[in-house]
């Protein structure tokens, strides 16, 4: 009977220690995962306040050349120059901006991001031909696509800031 006993409480020592084992790993799986979904969220946010960062520049300097062209401080030709070089960083800016790995957390307000980075640079391709032809329409367009760029990045950032609570 002893022995029986004592098999059976072995047997129960054996299975506490298997489920001890498996609420210890799991418990590990858990904050890992968790740990790394932190880790990647903070990485596209750094990302993301880099690229945002790197346009508010390009953005900056394309608008300081159509201002110093309107006060006839500089000529069209140095203008329509520069901007091609303002296109060329903008398309590879819009490039790196799609490859950016986005938690699922924050996949709304990286569309809006999306829209207004578009929307904005098709603004700037009308200020361009604007410039090339003086044609007022292309001056209205622009400041129409413009405009709805500043309401998608609004979104976005409201969207941002409600969706990265989330992810930390």
């Amino acid at each position: 009977m002893k022995k029986c006993c004592g098999m059976v409480r072995k047997l129960i020592n054996n299975k506490l220690m298997l489920i001890s084992i498996s609420i210890i790993s799991l418990s590990i799986f858990f904050v890992y995962n968790e740990t790394s979904h932190q880790a990647t969220c903070e990485s596209s946010y750094n990302n993301l306040i880099k690229l945002q960062n790197q346009l508010k520049e390009l953005q900056s300097k394309f608008d300081s050349n159509i201002k110093l062209f309107k006060n006839n401080m500089m000529n069209k030709d140095d203008v329509i120059k520069h901007s091609k070089s303002y296109g060329k960083n903008i398309e590879n800016l819009i490039n790196s901006y799609k490859r950016l790995d986005i938690p699922i957390e924050m996949h709304n307000s990286d569309i809006l991001y999306k829209m207004s980075l578009d929307t904005q640079y098709k603004s700037n391709q009308l200020m361009i031909k604007w410039l090339n032809n003086q044609n007022d329409s292309n001056l209205i367009r622009s400041n129409y696509f413009l405009q709805n760029s500043f309401e998608y990045e609004s979104g976005a950032i409201t969207l941002y800031n409600n969706q990265i609570s989330k992810c930390f």
